[in-house]
């Protein structure tokens, strides 16, 4: 059995790791850019990074946020995804036992989603891709019925494409639902048996709220990301977390 000091030091170096590349993908996908492995370089100066500068989150630090060359800020996007994948690791190795990879994996692609929804309002279908096997996974090893999770995928297209209709038809207003966040749930609905569906969608609307209020009142905006909504409501119910029966049981 490994070490647990041994264990945490290597999630801590994995998560900077992968931080690191968490953050290049969800800056060059979006935006159409090509992913190399050429040397990274600094945006404002475009002066290559050293070795030491290229070191996940100590890099940021031993620079003190500020490029060596052009004294520069560095934005705090890179220190903020790094930190919060090194968490993540952490979180699903406390949670996740044996299947530590596979839910650490769906965090990762679902914490890629949140990231490149918040700063372009888009999510790369390539994300998505991934996803979806991953999740057939999870739909395997909870035993759930394929062919019902199937239909219960596909009623949750149905209705969210009606509701869209209905609303346009009815405001004249644009969907209030993208392509993304409709494949989205298509694709989580796979893996959340029945029981939950009313919670996913519970939790997806009010946590939606609410940043869509916050969103409109710092931006101005009424486009707003539903993508780390639909995430984090997605995470509470493969996790189990029937919130909002427990609250119903106490309520009664």
């Amino acid at each position: 059995m490994l070490n647990e000091n041994f264990i945490v030091i290597l999630l801590i170096l994995s998560g900077a790791i992968l931080g690191s590349f968490i953050s290049l993908i969800t800056y060059r996908l979006p935006r159409g850019k090509e992913i190399t492995f050429k040397r990274s370089n600094c945006p404002k100066c475009k002066q290559n990074l050293s070795f030491i500068q290229l070191i996940p989150i100590l890099g940021f630090l031993l620079q003190k946020g500020k490029c060596k060359n052009c004294k520069k800020s560095i934005s705090l996007r890179y220190l903020i995804i790094e930190i919060f994948t090194v968490c993540i690791l952490f979180l699903s190795y406390k949670i996740n036992g044996e299947y530590f990879i596979l839910y650490s994996t769906i965090y990762l692609i679902l914490f890629c989603m949140i990231i490149t929804d918040l700063e372009t309002l888009s999510v790369p279908n390539i994300f998505q891709i991934i996803l979806l096997p991953l999740i057939l996974i999870v739909t395997y090893i909870k035993n759930l019925n394929f062919i019902s999770q199937f239909f219960t995928s596909l009623f949750v297209v149905l209705m969210m494409y009606l509701i869209c209709l209905g609303f346009k038809k009815f405001t004249g207003k644009k969907d209030i639902l993208g392509m993304a966040d409709i494949k989205f749930m298509a694709i989580a609905a796979l893996a959340i048996p029945s029981l939950y569906i009313p919670q996913f969608f519970f939790f997806s609307g009010l946590l939606g709220i609410m940043l869509g209020g916050i969103w409109k009142y710092f931006f101005k905006k009424q486009r707003f990301p539903f993508i780390p909504a639909l995430a984090f409501s997605l995470l509470i119910c493969l996790n189990n977390c029937n919130i909002v029966q427990n609250l119903i049981i106490m309520a009664l």
